[in-house]
C-alpha cells in the first residue's frame, strides 16, 4: 500500500491531524493508497470550480442562442 503525504516547500510532510482516507478499487475492494484528508478536500475544490464554470458557460450559451439574459 502506498502512502501519499503533502508536498510543501519542496518536502513531503505528513498532515498534523494524521487523518487518513483510503482509496480503494471499487471493483475489487483492494486498498490502493492512503491519502491525507486535505488531498481530497483540494480535489473537491477543483471539482466544485469546474462544475461552477460549466454552469456559467451553459447560462451564457443559452443567452446567445435564445436572446434571454442569463443575469439581470
Amino acid at each position: 500500500m502506498n502512502g501519499y503525504g503533502l508536498y510543501i516547500n519542496g518536502k513531503w510532510v505528513d498532515s498534523l491531524s494524521g487523518q487518513i482516507i483510503q482509496t480503494t478499487n471499487p471493483a475489487t475492494g483492494e486498498i490502493l493508497a492512503d491519502h491525507h484528508v486535505i488531498r481530497h478536500l483540494c480535489d473537491l475544490e477543483a471539482l466544485s470550480t469546474l462544475e461552477g464554470t460549466e454552469s456559467v458557460h451553459t447560462l451564457l450559451l443559452g443567452q446567445d442562442v435564445r436572446g434571454i439574459p442569463a443575469f439581470s
